[in-house]
């Protein structure tokens, strides 16, 4: 976390590095089960993805898909099938 910080400061949020890093890291905290931090770094992911991205894009429904994950390991199974299912639209329309 500390290195990320470093590395976020030095090239930019807005830098596809940093962008990438951040979306690993959120899937290092969801392998360790550290579920609530995954959450956050893929919300900040959605967030910076959607800015460079647009809505529909392949980046943004794996992004979403891992929240469906959380949320389902958090048995959360609303919010599992809203994210699941947003991601599972992007996936079947192509994705831009």
């Amino acid at each position: 976390e500390k290195s990320f910080r470093i590395f976020k400061n030095s090239m930019g949020i807005d830098n596809i590095k940093t962008k990438w890093v951040l979306f690993e890291l959120g899937l290092v905290y969801k392998k360790e089960g550290a579920l609530e931090k995954a959450k956050e770094v893929f919300e900040d992911c959605l967030i910076n993805y959607t800015k460079q991205y647009g809505k529909d894009n392949i980046n943004i429904a794996k992004i979403l898909k891992n929240l469906g994950e959380i949320y389902f390991l958090k048995e959360d199974l609303e919010n599992a099938e809203y994210y699941l299912k947003k991601a599972l639209r992007i996936y079947e329309n192509g994705y831009a």
